[in-house]
């Protein structure tokens, strides 16, 4: 069968799961996937209809504000058909850009495993196997406008063109130069790339990829502390080069190498210099070291289990069995140190999933190898001609013998594989219709306010749990006390957990708050789904300590439960207004 249909119906396959959300999307207006999505958005429209990318914003951490610090590629790319065409074009572009990019990365996946294999079936089941990987879908999915497709994409095509020959390798700098300017964190996956290609490549083509990081270190100029990252990955790869050259002496130079590397780093971290904080705050990061990061879903560690799940469950399985067999060591290290990233925070396996694809995907062809398919036969015409001339009457059996039902049975076989993937892949929609309908009645009911000029402080803000604060403010357009990058999640905390009203009301005045919103699963209404602990864990409480009876006693008597369970019908500062299924909205009066 020709190898272009079937990487065409790979392609409507993964535009196919990517597209589950389609109506909730497109209903009664537009709607994005996640929670940032409605921050770039709200930057977005400034841009297009102000002309300029804010880099403080009063809407946020009320009545402070916040300063914008992340690399603006990702929302220029998002605002410009916005400024060819008006808003609405941005707005519809930022719904299908995350399904384009996934789509890519489906197809570099392909040309990637070309690149370490050269055969065009094992290919096409590694972009199968990648198009169903569930956390590739949720990064990708209609309406996920976040920089995480993006980032990924100019992962896969830095790892690309670093397996090429020649001076493609230096043409890799090109998008890790992109990923720096769309994401503070890109020298995380810069690094991940750097002690692979160490691992993989030898002394002569180790340089060129030493050359490559080169072009993602001018990023110093706008982002000195990612300049330098790159800068000093550049070196670690070029001295690495020379370590290489010793290694018919020295067996395990390049072990040692990397051992030494790592010792000076934790020397950096451990004696700072004023100059190295970054080095720090990215190994902080990394572990999470902070009193947000573990509330976060995404950010949690030793998440073995749902590290499985979001890669897929079958499939990482294979992969770890493939690890045995497989030979190409920058597929081997990548897949190995992602694995680490990914135990140290689950966001990493949206990495993890690349080499977990490719090793899978070589399993799965030696086993249809041995169900006598042929996966791994060279079709060359040099093999061809070496076949004839032995006349092996057996090869030309088995190749007479696979006709299309064998391809419709292989085909079967690798769907009935996706299956658990494609279950898991499935994500409900976080916006959820009551959700809507109380966000459009903020946007329309209150007064107005300046939404468009962020350098305006607003006349009051809406306190909501930080998980909220991007729908309310993109969608309600009104400021927020905390929004998801949990600044002002302290005070939103210390809010829900008072436990007397006068508490709750010193925190809505310190934060100018006129409006609060509650929702049934910040609550202990079902114990099974609650972002309470996370809230008590954020107000200063150790919740690993206390069993779920204490938990619950403790939110029996705090303001959130006045608030939300009694309809604030005993407090006397704060009063019902609306009510849209499991979520609530209440007024502060008398203050």
């Amino acid at each position: 069968m020709d190898r272009k249909v079937l990487m065409l119906a790979v392609i409507l396959f993964a535009l196919a799961v990517r597209f589950q959300n389609f109506g909730e999307i497109f209903d009664s207006g537009i709607y994005y996937t996640g929670y940032d999505s409605y921050y770039h958005m709200r930057l977005v429209e400034v841009m297009v209809k102000e002309s300029f990318r804010p880099d403080y914003d009063y809407y946020i951490n009320y009545p402070f504000g916040l300063k914008i610090t992340w690399p603006p590629l990702f929302d220029y790319i998002l605002a410009f058909p916005g400024m060819l065409f008006g808003f609405h074009s941005s707005e519809i572009f930022a719904v299908f850009l995350p399904v384009i990019l996934g789509v890519l990365s489906v197809v570099l996946i392909c040309l990637t495993a070309l690149q370490i294999v050269n055969n065009q079936t094992f290919a096409l089941i590694s972009a199968f196997i990648y198009a169903a990987a569930p956390v590739a879908v949720w990064k990708t999915v209609l309406g996920q406008a976040d920089h995480h497709a993006l980032v990924i994409f100019l992962f896969l095509l830095s790892a690309y063109l670093l397996l090429k020959d020649g001076v493609w390798k230096i043409l890799a700098g090109l998008p890790m130069l992109f990923m720096a300017l769309a994401w503070l964190g890109s020298p995380i996956y810069g690094a991940l790339l750097a002690f692979s290609a160490l691992v993989h490549f030898d002394r002569k083509a180790l340089r060129l990829v030493a050359a490559s990081y080169l072009i993602p270190a001018i990023s110093f100029v706008l982002y000195p502390p990612v300049g330098i990252s790159f800068f000093g990955l550049a070196a670690f790869l070029f001295v690495g080069s020379v370590v290489k050259g010793y290694e018919d002496r020295f067996r395990n130079a390049t072990i040692y190498y990397i051992a030494l590397s790592l010792a000076t780093v934790l020397i950096i971290y451990f004696i700072p210099l004023p100059h190295f904080e970054f080095v720090k705050g990215g190994i902080n990061y990394i572990f999470g070291a902070n009193i947000y990061l573990p509330t976060i879903s995404e950010a949690r560690s030793l998440q073995i289990f749902e590290i499985i799940s979001a890669s897929g469950y079958i499939y990482f399985i294979f992969a770890l069995i493939s690890v045995l067999f497989f030979r190409n060591r920058f597929v081997l290290s990548m897949f190995f140190l992602s694995f680490i990233l990914a135990l140290m925070q689950l966001r990493f396996t949206e990495v993890l999933v690349v080499p977990s694809a490719l090793l899978s995907a070589y399993l799965v062809s030696l086993v249809l190898e041995r169900l006598e398919y042929p996966v791994f036969e060279k079709a060359d015409e040099e093999e061809k001609s070496r076949r004839r001339k032995r006349k092996d009457r057996k090869v030309k059996q088995k190749n007479a013998e696979v006709d299309w039902k064998d391809h419709v049975v292989v085909a079967a076989f690798l769907v009935i594989l996706a299956v658990p993937c494609l279950v898991v892949a499935v994500a409900p929609f976080e916006l959820t219709e009551d959700w809507k309908e109380a966000l459009e009645w903020m946007r329309t009911s209150p007064e107005e306010q300046n939404y468009l000029n962020p350098y305006e402080k607003p006349e009051y803000s809406v306190m909501s749990w930080w998980d909220y604060g991007n729908w309310i403010l993109y969608v309600s357009k009104k400021a927020v006390v905390s929004n998801n990058f949990q600044a002002g999640a302290v005070d939103a905390a210390k809010f829900f957990t008072a436990k007397s009203e006068d508490e709750a009301i010193k925190i809505a005045k310190k934060r100018g708050v006129r409006y609060v919103v509650t929702a049934d699963e910040i609550t202990m209404k079902d114990a099974n789904n609650t972002k309470f602990p996370a809230i008590m864990r954020i107000a200063g409480y150790n919740v690993d300590l206390m069993p779920e009876g204490e938990i619950l006693n403790f939110f029996n008597h705090t303001v959130l439960y006045r608030l939300h369970m009694e309809n604030a019908e005993n407090l006397t500062h704060f009063r019902l207004v609306k009510e849209f299924g499991d979520v609530k909205i209440f007024e502060v009066v008398g203050s």
